[in-house]
C-alpha cells in the first residue's frame, strides 16, 4: 500500500503548490517528500518545553541502531552530545529519547542553536533530523560560506562553514541534476552529491536560505 497527495505535478506553468513543475523539475517539497518517505525516519513532537524524538521504521524486521543527539550553534560548536543503542521494533513508531530544553540550553540560546539527531544501522546513516527551538521567522542565520568541489565527472562535494539552511544548487539548462537538493547543511558538514549530467564547476549556482533576505 502507499499514498498519493495533491499535487504532484503541474500541466503548465505557473505557481502552484505542485511538487514537479510542468518541465518535471523538482522543486523542494518534491525533495522532502522523498527523505518523508524513507524505511526509517525521525520525527519530534514539542510541548511545553518537552520535546519527545521518535523513530519511525517501516521495516518488517527489528534493527539495532545507535542514536546520537547533538545541542550545536549555527557556528557548529557542539554544546551538548549523548548516544545511546536501541533496538527499533518493526513497522511501527517508537519514542527514542526525550528532550528538557531548559536542561539542555538557556532561553537566550533558542534562536542560536539547534538539535540535530541521527541513527546509525552499523556504521551507515539511516536518517538524520534537524529540530529548531524558535519559529523560524525568529531564527537568525548566519551567512555563510559554501564551497563545491568536483570529485569526478559525476560527482561533487559540498561543504559550509557555518550551517546552511535549505541549500540550493543548480545547474542552468538542466532538470534535476543533483541527487539531492534544499537540504540542510551542517557546519563543517561535507556532503557528496551525485551529477545526473555532464557539467563544469564555474555553472553551479548555489544559494541558502539566508541569502534570500
Amino acid at each position: 500500500m502507499g499514498t498519493l497527495y495533491w499535487q504532484i505535478n503541474d500541466c503548465c506553468p505557473g505557481a502552484s503548490w505542485s511538487s514537479m513543475d510542468s518541465y518535471g523539475r523538482w522543486k523542494a517539497l518534491q525533495y522532502n517528500v522523498k527523505k518523508a518517505y524513507k524505511d526509517v525516519i525521525i520525527s519530534s513532537h514539542r510541548d511545553k518545553g518537552n520535546i519527545e524524538i521518535y523513530a519511525v521504521s517501516d521495516k518488517y524486521e527489528n534493527i539495532p541502531v545507535k542514536a546520537r543527539f547533538r545541542l550545536m550553534n549555527f557556528n557548529g560548536r557542539v554544546i551538548r552530545s549523548e548516544e545511546k543503542k536501541l533496538t527499533l521494533p518493526a513497522n511501527t513508531s517508537t519514542s527514542i529519547h526525550k528532550i528538557i530544553e531548559n536542561e539542555w540550553l538557556r532561553p537566550k540560546d533558542t534562536v542560536s542553536t539547534f538539535l540535530h539527531i541521527s541513527l546509525f544501522e552499523d556504521d551507515k546513516e539511516l536518517c538524520q533530523n534537524t529540530i529548531f527551538f524558535a519559529k523560524p521567522k525568529n531564527v537568525v542565520l548566519p551567512k555563510a560560506e559554501i564551497l563545491i568541489k568536483k570529485i569526478d565527472r559525476n560527482h561533487v562535494s559540498v561543504y559550509s562553514d557555518k550551517l546552511a539552511r535549505f541549500v540550493w544548487l543548480y545547474l542552468p539548462e538542466s532538470i534535476n541534476a543533483f541527487s539531492d537538493n534544499y537540504f540542510d547543511l551542517l557546519p563543517g558538514e561535507i556532503k557528496i552529491l551525485k551529477v545526473n549530467e555532464h557539467f563544469s564547476l564555474k555553472d553551479i549556482q548555489v544559494k541558502s536560505l539566508a541569502d534570500m533576505k
